[in-house]
């Protein structure tokens, strides 16, 4: 399986808070490991994403994406072969996380919109909510 980001062009370095530069599976991964509240795998993180996406993924096919998170500090490697979010990743997830929201509920009437609110408070609070998780650490 080859995986491609969303963007065809290469995607400049942020020059502002609300730089756009997540593709949706880097997105999935960094929510993925932030809610385990503890260092994850590729194999653990591809299990969870199979799930999410209904396709077949193996902690190969993640590697070089994860390689990629760690480097621009969204997420710290923690043990070998397991990483960690970091804060700033958090800080940096927080405007995708309410663009995909907004995409969902621009008069599309796509999601019921109990159902979108609940599911998206609960993501929303978990960037948004004070770092309680000691082990998140820059």
């Amino acid at each position: 399986m080859t995986l491609t980001p969303a963007n065809d062009l290469p995607v400049a370095t942020p020059r502002h808070p609300c730089a756009i530069d997540l593709s949706v599976l880097e997105l999935a991964t960094f929510m993925r490991v932030y809610r385990s509240g503890k260092p994850s795998s590729a194999e653990e993180i591809a299990a969870t994403l199979s799930i999410w996406f209904r396709c077949e993924l193996v902690g190969a096919d993640l590697r070089d994406m994860l390689v990629g998170m760690v480097s621009r500090g969204f997420l710290a490697n923690h043990a070998r072969g397991f990483v960690r979010a970091t804060s700033y990743g958090r800080r940096h997830a927080r405007p995708h996380l309410y663009g995909v929201v907004q995409m969902l509920d621009s008069g599309t009437k796509m999601l019921d919109a109990a159902v979108m609110l609940s599911l998206v408070g609960i993501a929303a609070h978990e960037l948004d909510g004070e770092i309680d998780n000691e082990t998140i650490v820059d």
